[in-house]
């Protein structure tokens, strides 16, 4: 039957552990818990049916469908379904103009239970999804290309900055760790830049690059989402101060062998010849922070109430990494994943372990460095260490949206770089009704049931093709004009390639051998033509070929050219006669 997701009542007493928690802070953690994403397929009104029907049996009475103009009659089917099967319960269609912004909602809305988004537009619903980084509702998307099943996703980490807790979440999102990310990535895994961690800094990433070509601009990295976790350098100095003193874990333990807990502390804080000062070593990842299609999060705002953080903001993290993501399910589900105790390199998992471990001399020395690295990422030495406290940085990072394309380039114009990816060239796809390929240059589809192969260029009127410059405006076509309900998303028909379906031209005759017993064979549409070389010059597109010996393969041709005897030789000596042609 599946298990049970956490409820609101389950996570009651972590909402009133939360000391900074005020009651709205405590009542927004509870909606939170009760928060679920959910995918069903799209164009197809039996998974939002579903959907309405469990969250009707979870409580939920008031339902909006967000609907997009070319999906008004799906939205209306399903309207009548759920007013029809819940007929105590409240479902109003809104309809969004084509190409419209949505506008943020600033506080959670009373008058919905759960919002069900018709749009199927990747890109469009991404944006959409994060409309709703703030308002935790129920929401039902469909599936997209940029659902988390299709995408691959990178992972780049400060040291000692809770790595560990970072891989949890992930694998308790279902993404499977991948280790390097070797091209060709794989959907659903999660991948290190380089070999052997997650600690990738800028510099080294970009010094890898210099040797590809267009310095590495093709890197699937910059249009792969990426999770960058950082935390207060303060904290990360005590747990490098603890790690760096266990020889089991590091080879660092003998260089740092000889000092105590302050002196380790001064030397990772100062320039030390080997590790260098905190500020070098924390700014060589604040550039991850610039590029769109990273994703930074904080440890303070994943450790949740167990590592001294809040339960709202750790709750509030996940719901984004969600919506941006396209992840399914609750954030109090994968909160409960989040606290590891088991992993190797775990120690304590809280915040503010400096204020334990700080000397004044630490602290001078801290603050005699130039602080651009700690106010960068949020931080300030004089900040106030309390429970659930997050750096300044987190609900801006949270609200900014996941920009996978190349510099310069409009969603529309990026758009044939995800065709690639999608769609692969030289196959056929099935895709409501329809079958589909690219053609020419040019993307074709023709009724399943219709005769092939055509020449789309002359078959457009009577078999009901669909041509289109782009995969996805060929799609909205299909959409459009569906034959069937099934294969919403198009799916390859394994057993067949383009010319099975379409060609735009005859094939130019090759001569695939020359003089064999006296004839040429010339291949010509996938089949060889024995021409006797008497015959003169032959045209096998437009001179009569009876009589001329045609075989499917050039083995078969060349067998009956070797194979001609002397009577063949007296029918070629009557042919001449007869054409009027003297011979040799």
């Amino acid at each position: 039957m599946g298990c049970r997701l956490p409820g609101p009542k389950d996570f009651a007493p972590f909402v009133e552990y939360i000391p900074s928690a005020s009651r709205s802070d405590a009542a927004l953690a509870s909606a939170l818990a009760a928060t679920t994403l959910e995918f069903v397929a799209p164009a197809h009104p039996d998974g939002y049916v579903a959907a309405a029907l469990r969250l009707y049996g979870g409580g939920k009475r008031i339902f909006v469908l967000q609907v997009p103009e070319e999906n008004l009659s799906l939205g209306r089917e399903i309207q009548a379904r759920v007013t029809a099967q819940c007929p105590d319960a409240k479902c109003s269609l809104e309809q969004d103009p084509a190409g419209a912004t949505p506008k943020r909602p600033a506080a959670p809305a009373a008058d919905r239970d759960a919002v069900f988004l018709l749009e199927s537009h990747a890109e469009r619903l991404s944006a959409s999804l994060m409309d709703f980084v703030n308002l935790p509702i129920s929401i039902v998307a469909p599936f997209t290309a940029h659902h988390f099943r299709r995408r691959p996703v990178y992972l780049i980490t400060v040291p000692k900055s809770g790595t560990h807790m970072l891989f949890a979440l992930l694998a308790a999102f279902n993404l499977a760790h991948g280790g390097e990310g070797r091209e060709p990535l794989l959907a659903q895994h999660s991948y290190c830049i380089s070999a052997g961690n997650s600690h990738t800094q800028a510099w080294e990433f970009y010094r890898l690059l210099r040797d590809r070509p267009q310095g590495g601009a093709d890197h699937p990295m910059f249009v792969t989402p990426t999770l960058f976790l950082y935390r207060n350098p303060l904290d990360v100095l005590v747990s490098e101060a603890f790690y760096y003193q266990d020889p089991t874990k590091t080879s660092l333990a003998y260089y740092f062998a000889s000092l105590g807990m302050e002196e380790r502390l001064l030397q990772l804080i100062g320039d030390d010849p080997l590790v260098r000062s905190i500020r070098r070593r924390m700014r060589a990842y604040l550039p991850w922070l610039r590029l769109p299609n990273v994703i930074p999060l904080s440890f303070e705002e994943l450790v949740g109430p167990q590592g001294g953080g809040s339960l709202e903001e750790q709750l509030k993290t996940i719901w984004s990494l969600q919506l941006k993501l396209h992840v399914p399910g609750s954030p109090a589900y994968y909160a409960a994943a989040l606290f590891r105790r088991d992993s190797e390199t775990f120690r304590k998992g809280a915040i503010h372990s400096h204020l334990e471990h700080f000397t004044e001399p630490c602290r001078a020395a801290f603050g005699a460095l130039n602080q651009d690295f700690m106010h960068e990422l949020g931080y300030d030495l004089g900040d106030a260490c309390v429970p659930g406290y997050v750096p300044r940085c987190v609900d801006d990072f949270r609200h900014r949206p996941l920009v996978l394309r190349r510099p310069g380039m409009t969603a529309e114009k990026a758009a044939p770089a995800r065709e690639q990816q999608r769609f692969a060239a030289d196959k056929v796809y099935a895709c409501r009704g329809y079958l589909a390929a690219g053609v020419g240059g040019v993307f074709c589809a023709q009724p399943a049931s219709a005769p092939r192969p055509v020449d789309p260029r002359l078959a457009m009127a009577e078999l009901r093709v669909h041509v289109a410059p782009t995969w996805d405006e060929l799609i909205g076509k299909l959409a459009a004009d569906p034959l069937a309900e099934e294969d919403a998303e198009p799916r390859v028909v394994p057993a067949m390639r383009t010319p099975d379906l379409f060609y735009r031209e005859s094939s130019r005759p090759n001569l695939a051998e020359a003089d064999v017993r006296g004839f040429n064979i010339v291949e010509f549409d996938g089949q060889f033509y024995c021409l006797d070389m008497q015959r003169g010059k032959v045209d096998v597109q437009l001179d009569d070929m009876s009589g001329v010996f045609v075989a499917p393969t050039a083995d078969a041709a060349r067998a009956y050219c070797e194979s001609q005897d002397e009577s063949l030789d007296r029918m070629r000596s009557l042919l001449r006669r007869m054409l009027g042609r003297p011979g040799t």
